[in-house]
């Protein structure tokens, strides 16, 4: 082979070898970027929203809202379109993310739509839009506007949450819900719960430095509930039987009957989460 025909090969291969890099960069980017269908088209892997405390407080809206989203339908592989109670629009809450000694003040505003009329009350399912606040796991006041659990947050109305965390709570991952007696299902069909963590306190993970690295992924799984129409049922308030059997046509919960489920994980049905070869990850489970 002459000198010129071994350049014009070496030329050639070079010219494959970098069409080659550049494929696999476009794929890298591509990949990296690309969307999942889940929940119409969000990460391949979402997370929450997240909220942290500024000098000592941490300071926030919370709206209760009927919302429109959408989830895979896992037997289908079709988009959904799901109208449940929602905090802030979405299938799950957003994170709220605090040190010991600070301050939770939340402005709960209540969206949802007034409550039925002729209800049977006392221990019978009731008011399914009136909510509240429960901070899951805390150690904290329970009265007042704080972590009150028999507070009635009414349809319209905005009401003040105060909880104050002691300046030597333990660390750890809490979550918070409605509290609401007579509705709590209701509303937990609809994916009202979200994250609460406490970082900076006694027994803390992260004075372990290799946690302290590690990606925190959040994974909060849930039952989202509804309806053939998207929504979620209530409890049939005419029932005569009060049995769970949801195939009874005059029991309690025979307004589920030929429901839908949604087995989710912060919202997204079969989500994808990847990591790096000799990657560590801290996962913070909430079911």
């Amino acid at each position: 082979m002459s000198i010129e025909q071994l350049i014009q090969a070496t030329r050639q291969n070079l010219l494959k070898i970098v069409g080659i890099f550049v494929v696999i960069v476009l794929l890298s980017i591509l990949g990296g970027c690309s969307k999942s269908e889940n929940n119409g088209g969000g990460e391949s892997f979402p997370e929450p929203e997240e909220r942290r405390s500024e000098d000592g407080i941490l300071n926030t809206i919370l709206e209760v809202s009927v919302a429109k989203n959408f989830i895979e339908n896992t037997e289908t592989g079709e988009l959904d379109e799901v109208n449940t109670p929602t905090y802030e629009g979405r299938l799950i809450g957003p994170t709220l993310r605090i040190e010991p000694g600070n301050s939770i003040q939340i402005s709960m505003i209540n969206n949802l739509p007034e409550n039925p009329d002729n209800q049977r009350m006392g221990a019978f399912p009731h008011d399914p839009f009136t909510t509240n606040f429960h901070s899951h796991g805390l150690t904290v006041d329970p009265g007042g506007i704080s972590d009150n659990v028999f507070r009635l947050m009414e349809p319209g109305t905005t009401s003040p949450i105060q909880i104050d965390v002691g300046s030597k709570h333990q660390s750890g991952t809490f979550w918070y819900h409605p509290h609401k007696h007579g509705s709590v299902s209701f509303q937990f069909f609809g994916g009202m719960m979200g994250f609460l963590i406490i970082e900076g306190g006694p027994g803390d993970l992260n004075e372990v430095p290799e946690i302290a690295a590690a990606r925190d992924v959040l994974m909060g799984f849930a039952v989202i509930r509804t309806g053939q129409d998207g929504t979620v049922p209530f409890v049939n308030t005419e029932a005569t039987q009060f049995g769970s059997n949801p195939n009874m046509t005059d029991g309690l919960w025979s307004t589920f009957q030929n429901s839908k489920f949604y087995f989710v994980t912060n919202g997204v049905t079969n989500p994808t989460l990847r990591m790096r070869p000799g990657e560590v990850q801290r996962w913070r489970k909430l079911n």
